[in-house]
């Protein structure tokens, strides 16, 4: 047996020592029993003789914690073979449809290329065609209603959803959704609707206290629309609908954040809401405009650390946890071969900061096509094992080798904030932990 080369050693401010490892995120004292046994295991080459009954404990919580591993173990080639095995793995479908990329909010960040028109009817069956098409061997369906502002077409999103719960129904198949909402169109009238057609979570942006929001984000007519908004998000959770509220920060708006989760204490029904901090970033050409509030990814990692730290003051601290990292194979949906983004005409792509520039595509479902063509091959080739700037960090089961989108943008990989404020967030787990009296971490 053999130390994992991931553990990283981390030391509190009350004189602990944590053990972290990226592979499997667990998180343990590093205390002297733990200490006592890795130098028995290192000193005798891996075999271990004479071990007390607590050693053995020891031994074995910490192997299936993944901190202690065998001798033989190649751990980069293991995460390389599991992360091929996810790549196409096709147990489930994750399907992001747009049926508009109309939006009555004219948002300055935002990455998206406007476009009218609405999802044609042929477009619909075609849909559903191509859905059913690849269904024969899942077992779920998930999908995603995004835009533009999917609610601009709710005779759309419920009429698919009813076609796609028929379809599930009829091949037992487990069938979830979700949507991605700027909130102002929703009326009581719909919380029925989402109830029926199993749309289980929203997420609405709320972009800081009304006066910031109001800016940033704009009602194409004028009128403000954070009070609006906030209806919204009680309406859901009045309405059993789990609701993310998103925080698009940058440079203009991060000094009003504890502002924001005052009055959200305030005005919310529940405090049962899930707070997510989106980093503001120039990724298109429709929001170049903006790149000078951005933060880079060194600076907003640390931002990030802050922003917790002000959701950990308040009574929403109980549903939010800082982003602590999670085991993954991919970074994302788009490297996964049956996960795919579409549009209003049909245009089907792989990103959502890709939707709406018909040359990113990599093909429509209107058409006959190869899924697997040169198109989508450029994402299904990324691999970080084959980059030594990944292959050798520390942090890659964590990071995975960044954002997919941004290395084919920019030939290089584009690391997830996990790599420069991984302690920081150890650190602030640990002061919740403390917080809640906890007594072992093993």
């Amino acid at each position: 047996m053999k130390e994992s080369k991931f553990n990283l050693y981390v030391d509190t401010v009350d004189g602990k020592r944590l053990l972290f490892n990226p592979k499997t995120c667990a998180l343990a004292f590093a205390d002297e029993e733990y200490d006592c046994l890795l130098r028995k295991v290192v000193s005798n080459n891996g075999q271990v003789y004479s071990l007390t009954e607590k050693e053995k404990e020891i031994l074995n919580a910490a192997r299936e914690a993944g901190f202690i591993v065998d001798g033989d173990t190649d751990e980069v080639e293991e995460l390389s073979m599991k992360r091929s095995f996810a790549k196409y793995s096709h147990d489930a479908l994750g399907i992001t449809i747009a049926p508009t990329l109309m939006c009555n909010f004219a948002c300055p960040y935002c990455y998206e290329t406007r476009q009218p028109g609405f999802m044609s009817t042929e477009t619909q069956n075609k849909l559903l065609e191509f859905i059913d098409g690849l269904s024969s061997s899942v077992s779920l369906i998930d999908v995603a209603w995004y835009g533009g502002e999917p609610l601009m077409a709710k005779d759309i999103v419920y009429g698919l959803s009813e076609r796609l719960i028929s379809l599930c129904s009829q091949k037992h198949i487990e069938y979830k959704s979700y949507i991605i909402t700027n909130g102002s169109l929703l009326t009581a009238e719909d919380i029925p609707k989402f109830q029926k057609y199993k749309i289980k979570g929203a997420q609405i942006t709320i972009d800081g206290p009304r006066e910031i929001h109001n800016i940033r984000r704009k009602s194409k007519n004028g009128t403000d629309t954070y009070d609006v908004v906030i209806g919204a998000v009680n309406l859901l959770l009045a309405g059993g609908i789990d609701v993310a509220i998103r925080i698009n920060m940058d440079k203009t708006n991060d000094a009003c954040l504890p502002a924001l989760l005052n009055d959200l204490e305030k005005r919310l029904i529940s405090n049962k809401v899930h707070i997510t901090f989106g980093h503001v970033t120039a990724y298109t050409e429709a929001c170049k405009s903006v790149e000078g509030n951005c933060y880079n990814n060194i600076d907003y990692a640390f931002k990030s650390l802050q922003y917790y730290k002000e959701v950990k003051k308040t009574s929403f601290c109980e549903c939010n946890l800082p982003a602590y990292p999670s085991p993954r194979m991919l970074y994302c949906c788009a490297e996964n071969a049956y996960s795919f983004v579409i549009d209003q005409q049909g245009y089907i792509y792989k990103c959502w900061n890709e939707i709406g520039n018909h040359r990113c595509a990599i093909g429509n479902i209107n058409d006959n096509i190869n899924l697997f063509n040169k198109m989508h091959a450029r994402w299904l080739k990324i691999d970080p094992f084959e980059d030594v700037r990944c292959k050798d960090c520390s942090i890659l089961p964590a990071c995975i080798g960044g954002c997919p989108f941004e290395r084919l943008k920019n030939g290089q990989p584009a690391c997830d904030i996990t790599r420069f404020n991984i302690e920081g967030t150890i650190k602030l787990m640990y002061d919740i932990y403390v917080r809640k009296g906890g007594e072992s971490l093993l």
